[in-house]
């Protein structure tokens, strides 16, 4: 990647909804466990300027970074790349390792890719969790779901008590 950084780069350009098609915001969740946004965000998004969005989608990378951190580690980069390019994600390449990360590890739950280290990651331990890859999506997702909603608890619902 160029000079800039990911958050740069993900300011540089038009910002899509990241929503998965899998909204329990309808089911009265306060995040969605799809795509990770507050319920306000979702009802609310296409009427959000260019610099909201970027900062909800900043807000939501930064979240799944740490939760892919937990179990995930990234050490080949160039080659994390190169695997996500021929495998065709549908990720734009100035994605943050950790995203690329991520959906690469949902695309072998799919495609039930086993070797990971083959795409430049590893795992965080000893061994894949019962469940194998979807075991291990399954964690992440769950890791991510609860760092936004702490994230929600403590600045959305406690400025709204004020």
């Amino acid at each position: 990647m160029s000079g800039a950084t990911f958050s740069e780069t993900v300011i540089k350009t038009k910002a899509s909804s990241p929503c998965i098609g899998v909204c329990s915001t309808v089911f009265g969740d306060d995040v969605c466990r799809g795509c990770k946004r507050f319920s306000h965000e979702v009802i609310s998004w296409n009427t959000y300027s260019e610099q909201q969005k970027q900062a909800v989608l900043a807000r939501l990378e930064k979240l799944l970074s740490q939760a892919v951190t937990d179990h995930l580690e990234v050490f080949d980069e160039e080659r994390l790349r190169a695997s996500h390019a021929e495998l065709g994600t549908g990720r734009p390449p100035a994605s943050s390792p950790h995203r690329l990360a991520y959906e690469l590890l949902r695309l072998g739950v799919c495609n039930h890719l086993d070797e990971l280290s083959e795409f430049g990651i590893g795992l965080i331990g000893p061994q894949l969790p019962p469940g194998g890859l979807e075991g291990l999506l399954s964690l992440v997702e769950q890791k991510f779901h609860e760092l936004s909603l702490h994230y929600y608890e403590r600045r959305v619902q406690l400025s709204l008590r004020w």
